[in-house]
């Protein structure tokens, strides 16, 4: 086999299968098992973030960790808990934190610059241009717009006229 016939045929199996020792972007979506997604409420609980990244759990653990400190012994909110919805093992992952007294927020994580951190959060479907920003995943961002809308299908993040502005489109039907 020619060097470029090896080429070629490792770019169809690329394209088909991968090629290399990288695997391939999985997404984990933890409301296909619960609706609530996996809840964390302390740092023993990242165990239950079956398929994690072991990075991703130990961010999490942090956060619960950091939560938990801040809110101090303020029985008005209750204890601090992190639900995580959704990972794409290509860096980003979905989910909120909240407290049953107090409420919450919906968040997106993802892995920059090798280190997971939070690139958005709030209580509203994000905006496109956030989304666009970060790179998160389409796949991810729907499970995320679903789940802070109720379950209701909102859309998707489009391009018009290819000038770099996003917009929520909504699904037809």
């Amino acid at each position: 086999m020619t060097r470029w016939s090896t080429i070629a045929a490792c770019l169809v199996v690329m394209v088909v299968a991968g090629c290399g020792n990288e695997p391939a972007d999985e997404l984990i979506d933890y409301t296909a098992r619960s609706e609530a997604g996996i809840t964390i409420a302390s740092p023993a609980d990242v165990s239950k973030l079956t398929g994690a990244p072991e990075d991703f759990k130990a961010y999490m653990a942090g956060k619960i960790e950091s939560l938990v400190q801040a809110a101090g012994s303020d029985d008005a909110c209750g204890r601090p808990q992190v639900s995580v919805d959704a990972i794409d093992l290509g860096a980003f992952a979905v989910g909120s934190e909240f407290s049953e007294g107090c409420g919450g927020a919906a968040f997106i994580w993802a892995r920059q610059d090798g280190v997971w951190q939070q690139v958005w959060g709030g209580q509203d479907i994000p905006g496109c241009k956030d989304l666009m920003k970060h790179r998160v995943p389409p796949r991810l961002y729907r499970i995320f717009s679903d789940d802070i809308s109720g379950g209701e299908q909102i859309g998707e993040c489009t391009s018009f006229d290819g000038d770099g502005s996003y917009e929520w489109v909504p699904y037809e039907g």
